[in-house]
């Protein structure tokens, strides 16, 4: 029941960070440029389903090449 209290608290947080993640010119450069990349929306759908896990916003999602359409699974990356 604490888990749950502690991410519906956190959870506006996490959500402005995501935001954040996915807005920023800077940070939404791809890692791999020449591959086709998810929508947004699967971005986003991705970024809350770690959050959700890991109760930590993936800062990495995009060095990982998480935001590349095939190919990878966020499953074979740890959590910091």
């Amino acid at each position: 029941m604490k888990k749950i209290t502690r991410t519906i608290k956190h959870f506006p947080q996490a959500l402005r960070e995501i935001k954040r993640l996915l807005n920023d010119p800077e940070l939404t450069q791809p890692y791999y440029p020449d591959q086709p990349r998810k929508s947004r929306l699967a971005m986003k759908a991705d970024l809350i389903g770690w959050w959700l896990r890991h109760q930590e916003v993936n800062e990495f999602y995009y060095y990982y090449g998480l935001d590349r359409a095939s190919g990878v699974n966020a499953d074979d990356y740890l959590a910091y």
